[in-house]
């Protein structure tokens, strides 16, 4: 397996240094605080502009938040300080609901979203984005930023199980972990928690300021003790380069039979050359944005990783096809220890947007080679099918959620999306798409 964990970082330390001292910079010292680290984290994501074009809608929106937070970094540092100065507690909304605390606003300290829950015997875990949870990080000892928060039940299997509110999901020196939690546990009662984030993986120091160099994108795993209550620094599933790859939506599920984990996430890929080439209808060559799901694995419970796998990818030319995406990946294990990975595809084979399918693959165990990929459905865009939310500003895809069945229903899969099949008038838009709920299922594997 590919280690992408802390020797992986070493490695990249030492070529930093080695190029510092190549190019004769000054010396630096490595001394720096973890509030210079959170610094110089934030002023590179600033300074950082990813190329997505039209797949920028397609971002979850924890992760929008997560930058949004890096480019009012200065204003909520100062309003933070000022609030510690007064004797305000900082801490999470999460156990008590949002309030109208000095310290709440659209930006943070105002949504808990997105929950996914695990069951192991007498214990549940839920995470959960967590706006508050920046607030908690921000200046602890431990180092790093959260935006992710994470709920325990010790009676999950009881008639009236009860959470209490953990706080934020750990984070770590340089690392952002910033949205779009998944929970899964083992056979021993273990939980994981897999989150999308940002991450510096070497830091330099020239005079009073602090750089960051270079900075990742990432998709990283924490692991609890057996029970859920607590949970270690993130290991780093997969981490590319933020200046050209876009890590987001993350998935996750366990294999507690053969005692491999599994994570998909889309990659939004701008990296020169890359599978999808080049357009010169301008007279000179434009990368072809590569927007792919891809798959890791582990199977020493979360410590190293595998190097990627392609499931599929589209190509969206900035110029033909700007809104082609996949998304949405979501993953369920067979019996066998087979792999099947669903998303969403919009505007397939250089489509209008508008037009959507879900489809499905499938891997044997280890997930390393996905056979050809087989259209699930149509479906019909909810909302107005152009900017990705519906009225009000609330955001809006087809996502699907995948499930193998067990029992009397066991290797059947089972699909169900959201489906904007419900046209109707609109004064505004001409026509809004109503949306219904829809479930298929499949006996043969996915293929019909």
């Amino acid at each position: 397996m590919k280690k992408q964990s802390a020797a992986f970082r070493v490695s990249l330390e030492i070529a930093t240094l080695i190029t510092i001292a190549f190019l004769g910079a000054p010396p630096r010292s490595f001394a720096q605080t973890n509030a210079q680290r959170n610094d110089a984290l934030m002023t590179a994501l600033q300074k950082a502009t990813p190329k997505l074009g039209g797949q920028q809608k397609y971002l979850s929106g924890g992760l929008l938040n997560a930058l949004n937070i890096a480019q009012h970094w200065d204003t909520l540092k100062a309003r933070l300080a000022a609030a510690k100065a007064a004797g305000v507690t900082v801490r999470s909304l999460a156990s008590t609901g949002v309030t109208t605390s000095g310290l709440a606003s659209r930006i943070t300290g105002f949504t808990q979203s997105e929950t996914s829950t695990a069951w192991c015997g007498t214990h549940a875990v839920i995470g959960f984005n967590d706006t508050g949870s920046y607030l908690e990080t921000e200046n602890l000892a431990t180092g790093g930023l959260s935006l992710m928060g994470y709920a325990q039940s010790i009676n999950a299997s009881g008639k009236t199980p009860t959470f209490t509110d953990m706080g934020p999901v750990p984070s770590g020196p340089g690392l952002f972990v910033a949205s779009d939690p998944v929970v899964g546990c083992d056979s021993t009662g273990t939980f994981y928690l897999s989150g999308v984030g940002l991450e510096c993986l070497a830091f330099v120091q020239n005079g009073n300021l602090v750089e960051c160099a270079p900075l990742e994108s990432n998709v990283t795993v924490s692991v609890s003790n057996p029970g859920g209550a607590t949970f270690g620094s993130p290991n780093v599933a997969v981490t590319k380069d933020f200046t050209t790859h876009t890590l987001d939506k993350d998935w996750m599920a366990i294999d507690t039979v053969n005692n491999i984990i599994y994570v998909t996430y889309t990659d939004f890929d701008t990296s020169s050359p890359n599978i999808c080439g080049f357009d010169d209808s301008l007279g000179f060559p434009v990368q072809i944005e590569r927007v792919a799901i891809e798959i890791v694995s582990s199977t020493d419970g979360g410590m190293t990783w595998s190097a990627p796998t392609e499931v599929s990818h589209v190509c969206a030319d900035p110029f033909a096809n700007p809104n082609s995406a996949l998304t949405g990946s979501q993953i369920a294990i067979a019996s066998d220890g087979s792999v099947y990975v669903a998303w969403e595809a919009i505007g397939p084979g250089g489509a209008d947007p508008s037009v959507r399918e879900i489809d499905i693959a499938k891997s044997a165990m280890g997930g390393t080679s996905f056979a050809g990929v087989n259209k699930v459905t149509s479906v019909n865009c909810a909302g107005d099918c152009v900017d990705g939310i519906l009225q009000g500003s609330i955001r809006i895809l087809e996502l699907p959620s995948l499930v193998i069945g067990k029992g009397s229903q066991s290797g059947k899969l089972f699909i169900t999306w959201n489906d904007g099949d419900n046209p109707q008038p609109d004064v505004v838009l001409t026509t809004y798409n109503f949306a219904d709920v829809k479930l298929v299922s499949s006996s043969d594997g996915g293929v019909t």
